[in-house]
């Protein structure tokens, strides 16, 4: 699932377990509205993400999930006014196991994507409607389970966190001054990564990476200050937590993440001080 806010809403998309298809639903100041099924072409929902833009817009990007021989897809869906466009194919040959997307809205309006391919390399796509081209690789020899976030920082930079599932280790590609930088591995102690979220400080290009500990079962951040990348830090390990995470910065800027804690089939919520 995905969260995003407008003036006065609140949006979400989510997986629909049922129907196999991705729904969307949001609030006002009174009450939730009825779901409303936006896309349902073959088990369509995995791995969202969700960004609005300054005129109220939704952006979506999902994966729709292989079957027999067919692979995976990356879709694109925009919101605009009061009607859902029909999706958009991405990336035709994506990963079968679901892999996660990130999605973000430049100051300019720009929509820009992360995703994976089939081919175990991470992408970036930027356009608008339905235009995005074939993107530009950032790294390469990912596996078919690669799974990335992004967000844009206070200096308007790309800023890339993702799933190596081929070394099975956390780690981050970002942009200074608009050019890409080498992949940097974060993490490589146990397998972890597999589920991440990213959030950038609205000044400067300080960073939050929360992420999934797969090895001890555990909620894990790592934080990037003056360029630098201190230590990972486990935050949360009651139980198994830390899968389908989402991660955003509060007024104070702490980290609030929100995560799955398996034992309690339960969402739950962490919150990291700066």
């Amino acid at each position: 699932s995905a969260i995003g806010f407008t003036s006065g809403q609140v949006h979400a998309v989510f997986y629909d377990w049922q129907q196999k298809t991705l729904a969307w639903s949001w609030r006002d100041a009174s009450s939730w509205k009825s779901p409303k099924v936006i896309a349902s072409e073959g088990n369509v929902g995995w791995g969202n993400d969700l960004a609005t833009d300054a005129s109220g817009g939704l952006h979506v990007v999902t994966f729709a999930g292989s079957s027999g021989t067919n692979p995976g897809k990356v879709l694109y869906l925009a919101r605009s006014g009061t009607s859902w466009q029909p999706p958009v194919t991405l990336e035709p040959s994506a990963g079968a196991q679901g892999p996660k997307s990130g999605i973000a809205v430049s100051a300019g309006g720009k929509i820009v994507v992360s995703l994976c391919d089939g081919a175990g390399q991470l992408k970036i796509l930027s356009g608008s409607g339905t235009s995005f081209g074939s993107g530009q690789v950032v790294d390469s020899g990912l596996g078919t389970s690669c799974a990335s976030d992004l967000a844009l920082d206070g200096n308007g930079d790309l800023q890339v966190a993702y799933y190596d599932s081929t070394k099975k280790v956390l780690k981050h590609v970002g942009q200074t001054s608009g050019v890409f930088g080498l992949p940097l591995v974060l993490d490589q102690s146990g397998v972890v990564g597999s589920y991440q979220a990213i959030a950038a400080t609205p000044t400067g290009s300080d960073l939050w990476v929360a992420y999934y500990d797969f090895t001890n079962l555990d909620l894990r951040v790592i934080r990037r200050r003056a360029k630098a990348w201190g230590p990972p830090e486990t935050v949360d390990s009651a139980g198994h937590v830390g899968r389908y995470v989402s991660a955003a910065l509060g007024l104070e800027g702490e980290l609030h993440v929100m995560h799955w804690n398996e034992d309690a089939s339960a969402l739950r919520h962490t919150r990291v001080c700066p």
